[in-house]
């Protein structure tokens, strides 16, 4: 296989409970199925959103690659979030690779980011 070439799908507006007849939904399904063709797309997704759900789940029954970003530190357990994860979307195992966010920011560094945008948006800049 030659480069692989790594797809990210956006969807800015949506409800909060996907419907099959909703617009973006369609067009998710249109665009992972006319991707699912190509062997070298991955399909860039996470878990969290409707909307990223939606698209790991589909990028999974139509057989892609996919490369699968899980909020949080990669733990002792991330055997068994893979195996929850390949079962609650559908996933094949060779075709699913996890990639951790880590752990995020410190809670004092977020907090203070939290002060710094109430104080300067207070002020109107």
């Amino acid at each position: 296989m030659g480069k692989e070439l790594n797809i990210l799908l956006l969807n800015s507006a949506q409800g909060k409970y996907p419907r099959g007849c909703d617009p973006w939904v369609r067009a998710t399904e249109a665009a992972l199925k006319e991707l699912a063709g190509q062997p070298e797309a991955r399909l860039v997704s996470s878990t969290g959103l409707a909307s990223w759900e939606l698209s790991a789940y589909l990028g999974g029954a139509l057989g892609m690659n996919i490369l699968l970003i899980v909020p949080g530190a990669e733990t002792g357990t991330a055997g068994r979030e893979l195996e929850r994860l390949l079962e609650c979307f559908k996933l094949e195992r060779g075709r699913t690779r996890l990639a951790f966010t880590g752990p995020g920011p410190p809670r004092e560094l977020m907090a203070r980011r939290g002060a710094y945008h109430e104080l300067y948006s207070s002020q109107g800049t």
